[in-house]
């Protein structure tokens, strides 16, 4: 297993539909191929690749008491660490697992013009970058843009708000592992 050099990549992310359950974790595995310039796949033929992902909070884009005729959607907040560092490895492990990180016009096209309707960009955030050898760290809040999308859905239970409410206040991740 090729691993990213002793440093530490922290990410919160915002997929598509219910990836597990929340306070849950999941590994995905599959190798990486990268071609070109175009979308890296998981293939047998790939490099070996890991991506770690704890489930912070469930979402919909309405309220559960909601009375709209359209179907709610549904959203995993997540926050995701690499132990290997291939091109685009979180955005391709999600997209191969069926859950699109949103606003990704490369991985989720399908999807991309709907989710501009509340995101202004790829909800794909490194909050935690740290190197050992050194002894240094570097942390960075969820930036505003991604703080009003994240704050514009609905969470689906309690312990999915306090998940949203420490994120958007910086509370839940910083410092945290």
């Amino acid at each position: 297993l090729q691993v990213t050099g002793g440093i530490t990549r922290r990410y919160l992310v915002l997929c598509h539909g219910k990836l597990a359950e929340v306070g849950g974790q999941r590994d995905l595995d599959g190798p990486v191929r990268v071609d070109g310039s175009g979308p890296s796949v998981v293939a047998e033929d790939g490099q070996v690749a890991l991506t770690h992902v704890s489930i912070l909070a469930h979402l919909s884009d309405q309220p559960l008491s909601s009375t709209e005729q359209s179907p709610a959607r549904s959203f995993t907040l997540c926050e995701c660490s690499i132990a290997t560092g291939r091109r685009h490895q979180i955005r391709t492990h999600l997209a191969h697992a069926g859950h699109h990180v949103i606003c990704d016009g490369k991985y989720g096209v399908e999807r991309f013009q709907e989710d501009l309707r509340f995101c202004p960009r790829n909800f794909l955030h490194r909050f935690h970058l740290s190197w050992p050898d050194e002894g240094g760290c570097v942390e960075a809040r969820l930036p505003q843009d991604l703080c009003d999308a994240l704050g514009s859905l609905h969470p689906v239970d309690e312990r999915s708000g306090r998940a949203v409410q420490e994120t958007l206040h910086g509370t839940h991740l910083l410092g945290d592992g």
